[in-house]
């Protein structure tokens, strides 16, 4: 076609005559990404010739390296204030299998100690110290035993992850098109 190398101000102009050259038999709906550079667009064909999808925005992703390899990462970090604390002590009150892990405060406040999310002093504590209740008899029948005890602790609550600081992060931003999901085409 004459053109050694595309830019996005260029493409426009010569990928529908190129994708029309190489698919003539191209049925109206059929779609084709076209990477050129570090870019890439989706095409759909529709009434007889090749169009670029409209793009509805833009989403940035994050993407962690674990030492080998780039592994999309979808954490997403966020800052617990009083009534987040106050949702899972109130949920642990709630459920009357839990109620006997309810601490209540002088001042009104409440610490549960299934979880271990205080109320009282907004935070999250999985020192076993905490756990000294006779009605947690699951607990207790580990005694003697720190590491299968904070093993429990941690089933209980496995959201809650381990961090290391020696993760790399990268974000990415890209076209999104409305209907592609995540790794499909449409998606790019």
């Amino acid at each position: 076609m004459g053109v050694t190398s595309l830019t996005t101000d260029t493409a426009p102009n010569y990928l529908p005559a190129f994708l029309a050259q190489k698919f003539p038999y191209a049925q109206a709906g059929d779609k084709k990404a076209v990477v050129y550079g570090s870019t890439a667009d989706e095409y759909i064909y529709t009434g007889g010739v090749w169009a670029p999808t409209i793009v509805n925005g833009l989403v940035t992703e994050q993407y962690v390296n674990d030492g080998e390899k780039w592994i999309f990462d979808p954490t997403i970090n966020h800052t617990l204030v009083h009534d987040d604390y106050s949702l899972v002590c109130d949920y642990v009150k709630n459920n009357s299998a839990l109620t006997p892990y309810i601490y209540t405060h002088s001042s009104g406040a409440i610490s549960e100690y299934y979880y271990g999310f205080s109320e009282n002093y907004n935070n999250v504590s999985f020192r076993l110290s905490y756990y000294i209740y006779p009605e947690d008899t699951e607990l207790h029948a580990l005694d003697g035993d720190t590491a299968a005890q904070v093993a429990l602790l941690w089933k209980r609550f496995p959201q809650q992850s381990r961090r290391h600081n020696s993760r790399v992060v990268r974000t990415h931003t890209r076209p999104w098109r409305r209907g592609g999901g995540r790794g499909s085409p449409s998606a790019w």
